[in-house]
């Protein structure tokens, strides 16, 4: 059975969006697309200090294929990208998680999440 291909946007922590549709949003890669190393990611935030943290993780294991942070917007919502080398892949999917913190106490503000599958090495 293929694993549904969905995008999901949450938010988390009281936030608020002050008008803004959402906070985070990953453009490419897109949900159920076909991600190899290195994944490129392109989308739009808006986040303290620009800050969107990353990781790339696959079905079934705790360890993160890749991790990181890209840069949005402090102020408005603003472009971002990045690039991030895998790990060995050892599961055909996976999902790219964003996440944004609170200025105030450091928990998370909002999560993007878009499933993906991942090509073996």
């Amino acid at each position: 059975m293929r694993p549904a291909a969905v995008s999901l946007v949450i938010g988390l922590a009281g936030a608020e969006v002050a008008g803004e549709p959402f906070r985070v949003g990953l453009d490419t890669p897109g949900a159920g697309d076909v991600v190899a190393s290195p994944v490129v990611l392109a989308g739009r935030a808006w986040a303290f200090e620009g800050h969107v943290s990353v990781r790339i993780v696959e079905d079934g294991f705790r360890t993160p294929l890749a991790t990181g942070f890209v840069t949005g917007g402090g102020d408005p919502l603003r472009p971002f990208t990045g690039s991030f080398p895998l790990g060995t892949v050892h599961a055909t999917h996976g999902a790219v998680v964003l996440t944004t913190e609170s200025a105030r106490d450091g928990r998370v503000r909002t999560a993007a999440v878009v499933r993906v599958a991942l090509a073996g090495p």
